[in-house]
């Protein structure tokens, strides 16, 4: 017959081991006020570190009425995108929206603001240029942007610092920074996109004074002065005209209206273009608010807290000295 062996001394006895944490109940109580002191003295000395946030959203469209008449005309693309076969228009708020955020977290504002803050230019004066770049550059870690739920367009941006009011100075500082700078360059695109339009428009007169200067030439060898055929067959006015058109018998209408015609295209003024030069230079007077916030809705709490550091220090105090307790009677009963 096989023997039952127990395995009473391979289990754990709970009695015995409340009993031994009550019976040096002073122990553990030395060891858990040492804890909390040690808790408290770390509290103290650990510098605060507040999260400061703020939302962003897009502005209203009717904030950008003018402004998008001029995306329409020179940068149409951006107003749409493709779904499937289709395009779709895109709010235009929506995409100042995404050129901000986008500008915003480059980080290059953030670190213009942190480059002039008292307190960093005290902490990297000593470093090289490079350093200096790399120390700010870790700082705008601290900056992170949260993307909206969903039904929401709300972003959430949020700064962590050491002290509330310097959080607040450097995200205001750092969001107008942002603003000017898409202000400058949506301006400067439109300006660019402008002198391209009246580029191309420049270029094709000058085809077509070309083309005319050729079927004035034919003209004048042919002594047609007058007009010698039926309007209704010439080219439209509309016609794009280049080194290879083709337009048969132009030179019909005689090189008395054919040179008018190149003394008027070179006269041309091209006030088409000069009213959106005006429209784009009146616009620049406005004070455009490219995104919706409010610096002063800003939120902060400090990551440090009392309570929570209490509660950590009492339970490490008596895990600890529970422990101690624990060990040490192990150890003398082995003695």
């Amino acid at each position: 017959m096989k023997k039952k062996y127990s395995n009473h001394y391979n289990e754990i006895d709970f009695v015995k081991i409340i009993q031994s944490i009550f019976y040096e109940k002073k122990k553990v109580f030395l060891i858990t006020t040492i804890a909390i002191f040690l808790g408290i003295f770390i509290y103290y000395i650990t510098p605060n570190s507040f999260t400061s946030s703020i939302d962003i959203k897009p502005n209203k469209n009717s904030e950008f009425v003018k402004l998008e008449s001029l995306f329409e005309i020179l940068e149409p693309e951006e107003l749409e995108k493709i779904e499937g076969i289709e395009k779709i228009k895109i709010k235009i708020n929506k995409i100042i929206l995404d050129r901000f955020l986008s500008e915003l977290m480059d980080y290059e504002e953030l670190a213009t603001v942190l480059s002039n803050n008292k307190n960093v230019k005290a902490e990297i004066i000593e470093l090289t240029e490079n350093d200096k770049k790399q120390r700010l550059f870790d700082y705008t870690k601290n900056l992170t942007l949260e993307e909206p739920v969903k039904s929401s367009n709300y972003h959430s941006l949020s700064l962590i610092w050491n002290d509330n009011q310097e959080a607040k100075n450097i995200l205001h500082q750092t969001l107008r920074l942002v603003s000017n700078n898409l202000r400058n360059a949506i301006f400067k695109e439109l300006k660019s996109r402008l002198e391209i339009k009246k580029n191309l428009v420049i270029n094709e007169d000058l085809l077509k004074i070309d083309y005319l200067l050729e079927q004035s030439l034919i003209a004048k060898e042919l002594n047609i002065y007058d007009n010698q055929i039926d309007n209704s067959i010439l080219p439209q006015s509309n016609i794009s005209f280049n080194r290879n058109t083709n337009e048969i018998a132009y030179y019909l209408r005689g090189y008395k209206a054919i040179d008018k015609e190149i003394s008027l295209i070179k006269k041309r003024e091209y006030k088409d273009i000069n009213s959106i030069k005006n429209e784009i230079k009146n616009l620049e007077k406005i004070d455009i608010k490219w995104v919706d916030y409010n610096i002063y809705l800003m939120v902060s709490h400090n990551s440090k807290n009392f309570l929570k550091s209490l509660i950590v220090s009492v339970l490490i105090g008596l895990l600890v000295g529970s422990g101690y307790v624990l060990v040490s009677n192990a150890l003398n009963q082995k003695k």
